[in-house]
């Protein structure tokens, strides 16, 4: 399988927060860099039943094809060589480090809090001492299998304050969101098959965190497969021993999808992270 790029974006404009860079981002990659470049292989190891915590390092939320199975799993490269999780087993930890400030501008508004505000971010761009968490579609069972896109649901948030995620591309470009939590109800996007991307995660207050996602897709065949995951965050104070212990709670998401219900797609061309 021939490598496939990851076209980043920064994470927020520059010029919105002075001096510093917005998000932590110093410079937009340059997409020959190595560490964009990954080729994903549907024999490398699994650790599904241990604990594990990252606190920084890059891990790919993705589904795989086992025995005919369709299964979210996370891909996490934040050790070598890669190994294959379940989401539930594992915790995002981010402290102080991430921690950057909402800019002062009415398009970040959604994120829920006033400008000038702290929040914890997990930005599009990777940043030292902070996990560097997207999600992918390009294990080799899951592209040949399909037909046609995969849909990426947020299906609710569970934890104090707000969850938003969204993209930004250079350029001043605007926000594009992609989920909120206030929104109360499932929240789609569509991916294309053999794609990477990475997003902007904003809490706007710490603590235990919990977002249950779904991957799903229709195999040749029009056979339907879906599955639900549970992500953990323990951000600020947080232990990931609490958020291993916290269960999650029903949510108000039966409501059919935005995505879904309107018929809008997002394209890899569309999300590039």
């Amino acid at each position: 399988m021939k490598a496939s790029k990851i076209t980043c974006a920064l994470a927020l404009v520059a010029a919105l927060l002075l001096p510093a860079p917005a998000w932590g981002v110093d410079t937009p990659p340059d997409d020959t860099d190595p560490k964009l470049i990954q080729v994903v292989k549907d024999d490398e190891p699994e650790n599904t039943t241990d604990d594990t915590v990252i606190t920084q390092g890059h891990v790919d939320l993705a589904p795989k094809l086992k025995e005919g199975r369709w299964v979210f799993m996370a891909r996490d490269d934040s050790q070598s060589p890669s190994v294959w999780r379940d989401p539930e087993k594992m915790v995002f930890k981010m402290d102080a480090t991430s921690q950057e400030t909402i800019p002062p501008a009415s398009e970040y508004e959604f994120i829920g809090a006033p400008a000038g505000t702290p929040v914890w971010v997990i930005p599009q761009v990777e940043k030292r001492g902070v996990p560097w968490v997207g999600w992918s579609t390009q294990a080799p069972s899951v592209v040949n299998a399909i037909n046609g896109n995969v849909a990426i649901t947020f299906m609710g948030h569970q934890g104090p304050g707000q969850v938003s995620v969204f993209v930004q591309d250079g350029n001043f470009a605007p926000p594009q969101v992609l989920w909120t939590s206030d929104k109360g109800a499932s929240q789609a996007i569509h991916v294309d098959a053999n794609s990477h991307t990475h997003v902007n995660w904003v809490f706007t207050e710490p603590g235990v965190h919990l977002i249950r996602m779904k991957f799903a897709s229709t195999l040749q065949g029009d056979k339907p497969v879906a599955d639900e995951k549970v992500l953990r965050f323990a951000i600020g104070d947080a232990s990931p021993e609490a958020a291993f212990q916290t269960n999650w709670k029903a949510q108000p998401t039966d409501a059919k999808s935005e995505g879904e219900a309107k018929g809008q797609g997002l394209g890899e061309g569309e999300a590039k992270g």
